[in-house]
Protein backbone atom coordinates (compact mmCIF):
# COMPACT_ATOMS: atom_id res chain seq x y z
CA UNK A 1 0.00 0.00 0.00
CA UNK A 2 1.43 3.47 -0.95
CA UNK A 3 2.07 5.86 2.05
CA UNK A 4 0.05 9.08 1.60
CA UNK A 5 1.92 12.19 1.32
CA UNK A 6 1.00 14.44 3.75
CA UNK A 7 1.20 18.62 3.04
CA UNK A 8 3.18 20.07 6.22
CA UNK A 9 1.01 23.05 5.25
CA UNK A 10 -2.12 20.71 6.31
CA UNK A 11 -0.68 19.97 10.03
CA UNK A 12 0.37 23.53 10.22
CA UNK A 13 -3.58 24.64 9.26
CA UNK A 14 -5.15 22.14 11.18
CA UNK A 15 -3.38 23.56 14.92
CA UNK A 16 -1.90 27.04 14.04
CA UNK A 17 -4.91 28.41 16.24
CA UNK A 18 -6.14 25.39 18.31
CA UNK A 19 -4.47 25.36 22.07
CA UNK A 20 -2.45 22.18 22.11
CA UNK A 21 -1.23 19.34 24.61
CA UNK A 22 2.61 20.12 24.35
CA UNK A 23 2.76 23.63 25.26
CA UNK A 24 4.05 25.34 21.93
CA UNK A 25 2.98 28.82 21.06
CA UNK A 26 2.93 28.51 16.68
CA UNK A 27 4.45 31.50 15.19
CA UNK A 28 3.45 30.65 11.60
CA UNK A 29 5.45 33.74 10.37
CA UNK A 30 8.67 32.22 12.00
CA UNK A 31 8.88 28.05 11.47
CA UNK A 32 10.40 26.08 14.50
CA UNK A 33 10.67 22.53 15.90
CA UNK A 34 7.57 22.60 18.22
CA UNK A 35 9.24 20.54 20.48
CA UNK A 36 12.39 22.14 21.28
CA UNK A 37 11.99 25.64 20.09
CA UNK A 38 15.17 25.62 17.43
CA UNK A 39 14.63 27.99 14.70
CA UNK A 40 16.81 29.15 12.21
CA UNK A 41 17.74 33.04 13.06
CA UNK A 42 15.26 34.17 10.19
CA UNK A 43 16.19 31.78 7.24
CA UNK A 44 12.76 30.30 6.90
CA UNK A 45 10.52 32.92 8.24
CA UNK A 46 7.69 34.43 6.08
CA UNK A 47 9.15 37.69 4.22
CA UNK A 48 8.05 38.63 0.92
CA UNK A 49 6.03 34.80 0.60
CA UNK A 50 3.21 32.85 2.22
CA UNK A 51 4.10 31.32 5.91
CA UNK A 52 2.97 28.07 4.76
CA UNK A 53 5.37 27.99 1.52
CA UNK A 54 8.03 29.08 4.28
CA UNK A 55 7.35 26.05 6.39
CA UNK A 56 7.00 23.81 3.77
CA UNK A 57 11.13 24.69 3.03
CA UNK A 58 12.44 24.54 7.02
CA UNK A 59 13.83 21.36 7.83
CA UNK A 60 10.97 20.34 10.17
CA UNK A 61 9.68 16.79 9.66
CA UNK A 62 6.20 15.13 10.44
CA UNK A 63 5.99 13.27 13.31
CA UNK A 64 2.74 11.02 14.38
CA UNK A 65 1.40 11.56 18.11
CA UNK A 66 0.66 8.03 18.12
CA UNK A 67 2.62 5.88 14.96
CA UNK A 68 0.55 3.95 12.41
CA UNK A 69 2.57 0.88 13.41
CA UNK A 70 0.54 1.68 17.03
CA UNK A 71 -2.92 2.50 15.42
CA UNK A 72 -2.20 6.26 14.46
CA UNK A 73 -3.43 7.61 11.70
CA UNK A 74 -2.82 10.45 8.84
CA UNK A 75 -5.04 12.91 10.46
CA UNK A 76 -3.69 16.02 11.53
CA UNK A 77 -4.71 16.48 14.90
CA UNK A 78 -2.45 12.91 14.99
CA UNK A 79 0.27 14.74 13.18
CA UNK A 80 3.51 17.57 14.84
CA UNK A 81 6.37 18.62 13.29
CA UNK A 82 9.49 18.52 14.58
CA UNK A 83 13.45 18.56 14.24
CA UNK A 84 15.15 15.67 12.84
CA UNK A 85 17.18 15.37 15.94
CA UNK A 86 13.52 15.33 18.16
CA UNK A 87 12.03 13.12 16.01
CA UNK A 88 14.77 10.78 16.35
CA UNK A 89 14.92 10.95 20.21
CA UNK A 90 10.60 11.02 20.60
CA UNK A 91 9.17 8.27 22.49
CA UNK A 92 7.34 6.24 20.48
CA UNK A 93 3.92 4.97 22.02
CA UNK A 94 0.03 4.77 22.09
CA UNK A 95 -0.07 7.22 24.78
CA UNK A 96 -0.28 10.55 23.64
CA UNK A 97 0.26 12.67 26.84
CA UNK A 98 4.03 10.45 26.62
CA UNK A 99 4.91 12.53 23.62
CA UNK A 100 3.21 15.91 24.58
CA UNK A 101 4.81 15.54 28.16
CA UNK A 102 8.58 15.01 26.41
CA UNK A 103 7.70 17.77 24.10
CA UNK A 104 6.90 20.50 26.52
CA UNK A 105 10.29 19.81 28.34
CA UNK A 106 12.37 19.73 25.07
CA UNK A 107 14.94 22.72 24.52
CA UNK A 108 17.34 23.15 21.57
CA UNK A 109 19.42 25.64 23.99
CA UNK A 110 19.69 22.74 26.87
CA UNK A 111 21.10 20.18 24.14
CA UNK A 112 23.56 22.44 22.72
CA UNK A 113 24.89 23.26 25.67
CA UNK A 114 25.51 19.89 26.76
CA UNK A 115 26.62 18.87 23.89
CA UNK A 116 29.40 21.90 24.53
CA UNK A 117 29.93 20.85 27.97
CA UNK A 118 30.83 16.94 26.38
CA UNK A 119 33.35 18.68 23.86
CA UNK A 120 34.79 20.51 26.54
CA UNK A 121 35.04 17.46 28.45
CA UNK A 122 36.42 15.68 25.54
CA UNK A 123 39.41 18.45 25.06
CA UNK A 124 40.24 18.79 28.59
CA UNK A 125 38.89 22.00 28.67
CA UNK A 126 38.21 23.04 32.69
CA UNK A 127 35.99 26.43 33.78
CA UNK A 128 39.14 28.34 34.66
CA UNK A 129 40.37 28.29 31.14
CA UNK A 130 36.87 29.22 29.59
CA UNK A 131 37.56 32.83 29.81
CA UNK A 132 40.81 32.38 28.61
CA UNK A 133 39.71 30.42 25.47
CA UNK A 134 36.56 33.09 24.53
CA UNK A 135 39.00 35.73 24.14
CA UNK A 136 41.47 33.92 21.55
CA UNK A 137 37.95 32.96 20.21
CA UNK A 138 37.53 36.87 19.28
CA UNK A 139 41.00 37.48 17.73
CA UNK A 140 41.37 37.56 14.21
CA UNK A 141 44.82 35.74 14.38
CA UNK A 142 42.60 33.24 15.35
CA UNK A 143 39.83 32.87 13.09
CA UNK A 144 42.40 33.00 9.56
CA UNK A 145 44.32 30.54 11.14
CA UNK A 146 40.95 28.37 11.79
CA UNK A 147 39.85 28.84 8.28
CA UNK A 148 43.23 27.32 7.41
CA UNK A 149 43.20 24.11 9.06
CA UNK A 150 39.13 23.28 9.31
CA UNK A 151 36.61 21.72 7.07
CA UNK A 152 32.99 21.45 7.08
CA UNK A 153 30.92 18.17 7.89
CA UNK A 154 28.24 16.92 5.91
CA UNK A 155 26.13 14.84 8.55
CA UNK A 156 26.04 11.18 8.33
CA UNK A 157 22.65 10.66 9.39
CA UNK A 158 21.23 11.85 6.38
CA UNK A 159 20.07 15.30 4.95
CA UNK A 160 19.38 17.41 7.81
CA UNK A 161 18.41 20.99 5.71
CA UNK A 162 21.53 22.34 6.89
CA UNK A 163 24.38 21.39 4.52
CA UNK A 164 27.97 21.30 5.29
CA UNK A 165 28.77 23.12 8.86
CA UNK A 166 31.60 22.90 11.09
CA UNK A 167 31.31 20.53 14.00
CA UNK A 168 31.40 21.41 17.91
CA UNK A 169 34.07 19.06 18.30
CA UNK A 170 35.84 20.88 15.73
CA UNK A 171 35.94 23.75 17.15
CA UNK A 172 36.74 23.00 20.55
CA UNK A 173 39.83 20.84 19.65
CA UNK A 174 40.97 23.91 17.56
CA UNK A 175 40.49 26.20 20.10
CA UNK A 176 42.65 24.01 22.70
CA UNK A 177 45.22 23.13 20.11
CA UNK A 178 45.77 26.69 19.17
CA UNK A 179 46.00 27.91 23.47
CA UNK A 180 48.30 25.19 24.11
CA UNK A 181 50.32 25.39 21.08
CA UNK A 182 50.09 27.65 18.41
CA UNK A 183 49.54 30.66 20.82
CA UNK A 184 52.25 29.08 23.29
CA UNK A 185 54.90 29.19 20.42
CA UNK A 186 53.98 32.95 19.95
CA UNK A 187 54.89 33.86 23.59
CA UNK A 188 58.11 31.89 23.52
CA UNK A 189 61.02 34.92 22.43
Amino acid sequence: MKRKVIDIGEVVEYWRDKPNSFGTFIDVNEPTCWSCGQFWEGRYDAVGSTYLSCWRKAPLQICHVIPKSLGGNEHPNNLVLMCKECHDLAPNTSFPEILYRWMSQQCYLKRLIVKLELALSDFDITIDEIRQLINILQTPEFKEWVKKHSGLHWPQSGYSGLGNKMTLSTYVGLIKYYSSRVQLQKEVP
